[in-house]
């Protein structure tokens, strides 16, 4: 705890009986949140950093380390809804492409015109 720069201002804890003894050691100003299912979210979230990391045998070297943390940061943060990716874009924008155009519609509840939907025909050649 000495090395980080940050002090942490709460820690979610199941209701183990050792937690607010070793808390109020190494960081006494924290709140200490107790819920019987307050660490779940966090544990799911671990269970997917885990998949990640076991074909990848590890984390071996710092660059890596790097890498898939701030990776899972941001997708953590994606998904919890703190980036609205592309919509402060002008609707002209390359960057408002493909799924901001969807999302687009989806909210102003209108079809696409016919041209602008994507037309596949049959590929194959067996008859």
């Amino acid at each position: 705890m000495t090395i980080l720069k940050v002090t942490p201002t709460e820690v979610v804890t199941d209701a183990a009986l050792v937690y607010p003894a070793v808390l109020d050691e190494l960081v006494p100003l924290a709140w200490h949140h107790v819920e019987q299912y307050a660490n779940n979210p966090i544990e799911a979230d671990h269970g997917q950093l885990k998949h990640r990391l076991i074909p990848m045998r590890g984390l071996r070297t710092d660059r890596t380390a790097q890498r898939i943390i701030a990776g899972h940061a941001f997708m953590q943060n994606v998904r919890c809804g703190h980036y609205e990716l592309g919509l402060d874009a002008p609707p002209w924008s390359p960057r408002r492409r493909g799924v901001h155009r969807t999302r687009r519609l989806h909210l102003s509840n209108q079809r696409p015109a016919a041209s602008a939907r994507l037309v596949i025909g049959q590929r194959n050649t067996a008859t």
